[in-house]
């Protein structure tokens, strides 16, 4: 999971260095969301781990950060570097959204599904350091 969490980044920070559009990167982020979610369920089907939901809800949080890439990213290419670089849109739109609230809404789910992603981890590794520390090897 952090390795494809680590390979998204680095392909956004690519993108955005080069000036390539940045919304393959989100659709990339889709992809990798959606496996990423398929390994949460089945390590849940298939009891992988002592702590089970906290796993699931983890794969599940950052699953949703992953997949919710693509509306920020199509954000960023439509009102933040399209107006200057026209060739990083993916349509042709205005300089402004014609519905602003739209945006709001689902750039506000991905900052809420990027804070449950946090909050996943730390109580995943909370859990984890103090089973650790009750069994040293």
């Amino acid at each position: 999971m952090l390795i494809l969490l680590s390979l998204l980044l680095v392909a956004f920070a690519l993108a955005v260095r080069l000036r390539f559009p940045t919304h393959f990167v989100g659709m990339l982020g889709v992809l990798i969301g959606l496996g990423v979610w398929f390994y949460g369920v089945r390590a849940y089907q298939l009891s992988l781990t002592k702590d089970l939901l906290e796993t699931l809800l983890m794969y599940l949080a950052f699953g949703g950060v992953s997949v919710m890439s693509y509306p920020a990213t199509l954000y960023a290419d439509w009102f933040v570097v399209g107006p200057a670089h026209p060739g990083a849109d993916p349509l042709p739109s205005p300089p402004t959204p014609n519905y602003p609230w739209l945006w709001r809404v689902l750039l506000g789910m991905f900052l809420a599904a990027v804070v449950l992603a946090g909050i996943a981890a730390v109580f995943y590794g909370v859990d984890a350091a103090w089973a650790h520390l009750a069994s040293p090897p």
